[in-house]
């Protein structure tokens, strides 16, 4: 398993290794599109929903689905007894 917060700033050679791919939301627009060269040619624009997935959402991608699809994870239970932080607190 490879987990990044920042795709596009990992080796292509340890992607090219990789058959699935569970992403989360991203914002930056490189790591958006890096994520498009991953998808089929007449799915990449599945990966427009990218910046705007929710907490749990994701797209799944590769050789264990017949489709790019868009999933919602159950919540895990029990849940772990961490949050965002908020930018008030952040900033105290």
């Amino acid at each position: 398993m490879v987990v990044s917060q920042r795709p596009s700033e990992v080796s292509d050679i340890i992607f090219y290794q990789c058959n699935n791919f569970v992403v989360l939301r991203l914002t930056n627009v490189n790591d958006q599109n890096y994520i498009k060269h991953l998808l089929p040619n007449n799915t990449s624009s599945v990966a427009d929903i990218l910046p705007t997935l929710s907490c749990g959402e994701c797209l799944i991608v590769g050789d264990s689905v017949p489709l790019p699809s868009i999933v919602k994870l159950e919540k895990l239970n029990p849940e772990p007894e961490s949050e965002s932080i908020t930018l008030e607190k952040r900033m105290e």
